[in-house]
């Protein structure tokens, strides 16, 4: 007899209602919530993320992102977020972000679940 897995997650709506409420990140099932910024820590990620854009504008190698929260949806229900971080960058490289928005036209919508930046 096959052993049943335990779903580690949330559903994805309750996910975003109660991040709403208290920003948290997802990591191995265990909720970590996301402590403010002080100012020196503030002030180093807008520099990297200023020279990050100097690079990748005009070299059009990617998109960079600051704050942004990323979720990982389980494989099998597409409605549970099985992990979810709130990086202070991240890079896509390449068209990875252009062929996500085009495969997800509704992106910015909270119910998509590719962000939570508040575009």
């Amino acid at each position: 007899m096959a052993k049943a897995t335990e779903k580690v997650g949330m559903p994805l709506e309750a996910f975003i209602e109660e991040s709403n409420d208290q920003p948290f990140e997802l990591i191995n099932g265990e909720r970590r919530p996301w402590l403010p910024e002080l100012v020196r820590h503030s002030e180093i990620r807008r520099l990297l993320l200023q020279l990050l854009h100097r690079f990748t504008r005009p070299n059009d190698v990617g998109e960079v992102y600051s704050k942004t929260t990323y979720i990982v949806l389980d494989n099998d229900d597409a409605h549970c977020v099985e992990a979810a971080r709130i990086p202070d960058l991240m890079f896509f490289a390449g068209d990875r972000i252009a062929s996500y928005k085009t495969e997800h036209p509704n992106y910015r919508a909270p119910a998509d679940a590719g962000s939570r930046s508040g575009d």
